[in-house]
């Protein structure tokens, strides 16, 4: 990391230029561009950014020692293969601890984020070189937009003259901000499903009955539990795994079946209880504590099971098939391959001044997605940042063929395997592209 001349983040690669293509780029831009082998942008350097680049390029050759921080640094749009801005330090650590950044981006990218998450990936990298204690920036009283980006990035205002206001991130107190591809199926600590404060927003959502945001809309419960209903036999024992607040075990029992609900979200399982004290709802996590019983059926609806690692996921199914009567069945929707149709790779800040989703009060959020298509799954990652405060979640959806999910039952034991596409109409939920599948022990 200590002489790293490119950085990586979800939508950008970061090159710092040779001295050499530092030279090109000041001869012209699209000379540097057929240098890299980029997609011409057809911009150009301005009078004012021409002469403030000349003379870096001559604090630069001056000072070769530090020109991994001296040399300008192009900011690659991965996507297009395009130049679309460009940074650099004005200074060294041998300097002043205090190293200041100055950047700029093409007209046609504003407002995306790219400006943000180019800025807080070249501080990171800085922050993390020894002598460096903080990074700053100045910029313009009337420059808002450049303001804006700054503080995303967690800067603080600290000075100001008549016309320019100076920032500050220091290395103690920098954003403790996750900006990479997280290993596959890692666990964080923090919890949507149990965090307090969004376990009341998600039994909000479970409750609309218009809205696909948790439990589907009414219309689309409905279809599920008369699909249900049709592949098990009359007066059925079910398990209902992931049960949220009870809007399809009431209907299961609704049609004659004794339903048992599990699920990790204490507000959704008080709310149950309270609906109907006749259906055993239990509170927990159903991979470490499985409610084994003999169940004439085991249901698991919203896509759960892609939730799940594999390892996780084969602990369970074992679990389910030991817990089912001979010839009951498991019954759950998941992901197919198709949903790399609705999801791509992304980046997105959002900023809430007065509470929202994810937190009671002003709120700053990363969210991040990230594919892996060689493993079949995408991952969900966010930064919620109150003040000083940073955590992290993730969220995992893992796909499959329906050859896939076949395979994997029929290891377990299962037989029978049948697989349900577009049981629903077109709907809000995070893709439309899921199958559901009944398979028989």
């Amino acid at each position: 990391m200590k002489n790293k001349t490119i950085i990586e983040t979800t939508r950008l690669r970061i090159i710092q230029l040779t001295a050499e293509q530092f030279q090109l780029w000041l001869c012209g831009v699209e000379k540097m561009e057929q240098s890299l082998r980029l997609t011409p942008s057809n911009e150009y350097l301005d009078e004012h950014v021409q002469g403030a680049m000349e003379a870096q390029y001559k604090k630069a050759l001056n000072d070769l020692d530090n020109y991994i921080w001296l040399g300008n640094r192009q900011i690659i749009l991965k996507s297009e293969n395009k130049s679309i801005g460009s940074a650099n330090f004005k200074n060294s650590p041998q300097e002043n601890s205090d190293v200041e950044i100055g950047y700029g981006i093409n007209a046609d990218y504003r407002n995306e984020g790219y400006m943000t998450e180019a800025v807080q990936a070249i501080c990171e990298w800085a922050l993390s070189q020894s002598g460096v204690n903080s990074v700053i920036a100045e910029t313009d009283k009337e420059n808002v937009a450049s303001q804006k980006v700054l503080k995303k990035c967690g800067m603080q205002k600290y000075q100001e003259s008549d016309t320019s206001f100076w920032w500050k991130l220091e290395k103690s107190r920098r954003m403790n901000i996750i900006n990479k591809k997280p290993e596959f199926f890692k666990k964080t600590e923090a919890s949507i499903w149990t965090d307090p404060y969004i376990q009341k927003n998600l039994l909000e959502a479970h409750l609309n009955p218009s809205s696909d945001a948790a439990s589907r809309n009414k219309e689309s419960i409905e279809t599920i539990v008369d699909f249900i209903d049709r592949q098990i036999k009359p007066n059925s024992k079910i398990l209902d795994l992931g049960c949220g607040p009870g809007l399809y075990a009431e209907s299961l029992v609704g049609k004659g079946h004794t339903v048992t609900g599990i699920d990790f979200n204490k507000k959704a399982i008080e709310y149950a209880v309270k609906q109907n004290e006749t259906i055993k709802y239990i509170e927990g996590d159903y991979i470490k504590n499985f409610p084994h019983g003999e169940y004439d059926a085991i249901i698991m609806i919203y896509c759960d099971m892609g939730t799940h690692s594999d390892d996780d996921r084969d602990i369970l199914l074992n679990n389910c098939f030991h817990s089912l009567k001979e010839g009951g069945k498991i019954i759950f929707d998941v992901f197919n391959e198709d949903i790399i149709k609705d999801k791509q790779e992304g980046f997105d800040w959002e900023y809430t001044s007065g509470g929202g989703f994810w937190a009671e009060n002003e709120y700053l959020l990363l969210s991040q997605t990230f594919h892996y298509p060689e493993k079949n799954a995408f991952a969900y990652q966010y930064n919620l940042i109150q003040g000083e405060d940073v955590q992290h979640f993730i969220i995992w959806d893992r796909y499959y063929t329906q050859d896939e999910i076949t395979n994997v039952l029929r290891h377990v034991g299962f037989k029978d395997i049948r697989v349900k596409h577009k049981l629903l109409e077109r709907n809000d939920f995070t893709s439309n592209n899921e199958m559901f599948v009944v398979a028989e022990k």
